[in-house]
Formats: structure tokens, C-alpha cells, sequence
């Protein structure tokens, strides 16, 4: 009978690490598949957003939107290219909401 009382204990011991291990899974796991970043757009939405309105493969915009990475030497030039989106291209409400919401992401950077 003490062996069973023991097996048991493994076997709780096992389901808490194993629910550990979910949880903290799941908080990596929200955050590189759209959790919002501090108060505004997701990585994913803000990449996505970049990818609409990139100026080419050179341009700070398709670099960030297509590897998702913030480098910080280029926040500068991340918030000139967005910013002239706006004034430039962007016509509809719609739009421009959506370039605001990507120029927040980067000022809060």
C-alpha cells in the first residue's frame, strides 16, 4: 500500500510541472501570435501593416514587416517612412486609422 501512496505523489508531482510548463508555454506562445504589445497592435497586426504599405525590399517597412524584428537604430526611420505614408498615399479614414496605429507601435518603442 505505501508504494501506491508514493506513485501517487509522483504522478501529482508530474501533473504539476507538466501544467507549469503549459501556462508558461502559452504566455511565449500569445505573444509571438498576436498578443498586443504593451497597449496597442499585436506583432502580427503591426508586421501585417507594414507589409501593406512597405516601399520596397529596401525599405525599413518590408525589413520590419518581414522578419517581425524592431531594430532600434532604425525606429527613426520606421516613424519618417509611416509618416509620409500617411500625408502621402493614405486617402481613406480607414487608412490613415490604420497607419496611426502602426506609427503608435513604433512611437512606443
Amino acid at each position: 500500500m505505501k508504494n501506491y501512496g508514493f506513485i501517487v505523489a509522483i504522478v501529482l508531482l508530474l501533473l504539476l510541472v507538466a501544467f507549469c510548463l503549459y501556462k508558461s508555454n502559452k504566455k511565449t506562445s500569445d505573444s509571438l501570435n498576436g498578443a498586443k504589445d504593451r497597449k496597442g497592435i499585436s506583432l502580427s497586426k503591426a508586421m501585417g501593416i507594414a507589409m501593406e504599405w512597405h516601399g520596397g525590399q529596401g525599405s525599413y517597412l518590408y525589413q520590419f514587416g518581414s522578419s517581425g524584428e524592431f531594430i532600434s537604430s532604425n525606429r527613426k526611420k520606421y516613424i519618417e517612412e509611416v509618416s509620409d505614408n500617411i500625408s502621402r498615399f493614405a486617402q481613406k479614414s480607414k487608412q490613415k486609422k490604420e497607419l496611426n496605429l502602426l506609427l503608435d507601435y513604433f512611437q512606443s518603442k
